[in-house]
């Protein structure tokens, strides 16, 4: 949700319906070295991604 956004609600304007997308501001979203400061939630309580997971770059084949 912090990256890509979830749809919060909608809001009429006119006659047609918005979704009102919530997500974390562009300077959080933008960087690789921000990514592993992301919080990742769990039944257990919450932690930091780079707690979880090994965060490496790597170049790999684009998907078509």
């Amino acid at each position: 949700m912090l990256l890509s956004g979830a749809t919060a609600t909608q809001l009429r304007e006119g006659n047609r319906l918005v979704d009102v997308v919530v997500r974390a501001p562009a300077a959080e979203r933008l960087g690789l070295s921000a990514l592993g400061g992301l919080t990742v939630a769990a039944p257990s309580g919450a932690a930091p991604l780079a707690q979880l997971a090994r965060l490496e770059p790597v170049m790999e084949e684009p998907i078509l």
